[in-house]
């Protein structure tokens, strides 16, 4: 129960969606309590280097009735809408828990897609968990465009976010204790600037130097001067506060590895010692009634380290990553071993020419399908 709870409330200081949501529907949907227990089981597995081979069973044992119970459950809500809402529960669950289990081969792709295609078929207004599916789906939307290896071509992927946010949710103010209270104002940049990636990328693949092409040149400057124009709207010392400045410092310095030249210089430096600041302030304003920040701290902290050319930057993330492993979470393993391979890369000092500016490349080098979040 407390461990469960952790890993699924990322979005509100007064409310658990654990507890409050899945919980009671468990207590009376067996497959998706088999989903729950294969969640669990799948974190217990992942704390032990070594296992024992009655908790692997039981973890076999769980997923095996819990998939089977969501493929006959998808199939049944397309007829009976009443049905909706467990299905929607189940498929969440299932992505978690393929980044509990550290699965680096595209299997959170079909939970994703399979929630996406059940929230859009709803016709109905939303109720509480579809308005949690909402914002998990948002949050994870983001986490794509940060550090999802293939290229995303269509912009309206996370430019549309807000706007859809807003449709689906009308006049409704955000929850104070949301992640997407701290994100206000800058989904649209973020995905700007990974749109900004993949067409400098492939202008690199081509053998053109994008620099010559005007409109990426003023596309760049513009996402600059948007960023640097931007001001936090928020109440000061707050949690959501110090959030909303390490995502503006994230996106900055997303933009200046994008644009820049991958060598160490005194403006990467501040800023990425500027990042781990508000990291700083955002990890200590966290307590009981407040852990959304650290559930969703991981691609920004994924971000600092790929602009992390300093010995003492990366002894604080690497810190950091520690800190959030020991929640279960199987996917920081993985996103260290990234990590490291970069900082190599990085310190072999060649420039332009070593690839460290296309950490989603050096994913895709490494066998690595995963999504960090």
């Amino acid at each position: 129960m407390s461990d469960l709870s952790n890993v699924l409330n990322i979005y509100y200081d007064d409310h658990n969606p654990f507890t409050d949501l899945i919980v009671p529907v468990a207590m009376h949907h067996p497959g998706l309590m088999h989903s729950v227990l294969s969640l669990a089981s799948s974190a217990l597995v992942n704390r032990h280097q070594s296992p024992s081979g009655a908790l692997l069973l039981r973890q076999s044992h769980h997923f095996g009735l819990g998939i089977l119970d969501l493929r006959q459950r998808i199939d049944e809500s397309k007829h009976n809408k009443g049905l909706i809402d467990c299905t929607i529960l189940q498929t969440i669950l299932h992505c978690l828990e393929t980044t509990s289990a550290g699965n680096t081969t595209g299997d959170y792709r079909c939970h994703l897609q399979a929630t996406k295609r059940l929230v859009s078929d709803c016709d109905t207004a939303p109720n509480e968990v579809r308005r949690f599916a909402q914002l998990f789906l948002g949050y994870h939307d983001f986490a794509m465009l940060a550090t999802l290896g293939n290229p995303i071509h269509d912009a309206s992927f996370m430019l549309s976010l807000e706007n859809k946010r807003q449709r689906e949710t009308g006049s409704r103010p955000i929850k104070p204790g949301s992640h997407f209270l701290a994100f206000e104002g800058l989904s649209a940049p973020f995905a700007c600037i990974r749109q900004l990636r993949d067409e400098i990328r492939a202008c690199r693949e081509a053998g053109r130097s994008w620099c010559s092409d005007d409109h990426l040149l003023r596309q760049a400057f513009s996402l600059e001067e948007d960023l640097r124009a931007w001001v936090c709207q928020l109440e000061p010392d707050t949690a959501q506060y110090h959030a909303s400045l390490l995502y503006r410092q994230c996106a900055w310095l997303y933009l200046f590895r994008t644009v820049r030249p991958s060598t160490p210089s005194p403006d990467l430096a501040l800023g990425v010692d500027e990042g781990l600041k508000y990291l700083g302030l955002v990890f200590r304003d966290e307590d009981a009634t407040n852990n959304w920040s650290r559930g969703t701290a991981l691609p920004f902290i994924f971000l600092l380290g790929c602009a992390a050319y300093e010995p003492g930057q990366r002894v604080y993330i690497r810190s950091c990553l520690e800190t959030l492993q020991l929640r279960c979470f199987g996917d920081v393993g993985h996103a260290r071993r990234v990590l490291e391979r970069i900082w190599d890369m990085m310190d072999q000092g060649h420039g332009d020419q070593d690839g460290t500016w296309d950490w989603e490349g050096v994913m895709t080098g490494m066998g690595l399908d995963l999504l960090i979040s």
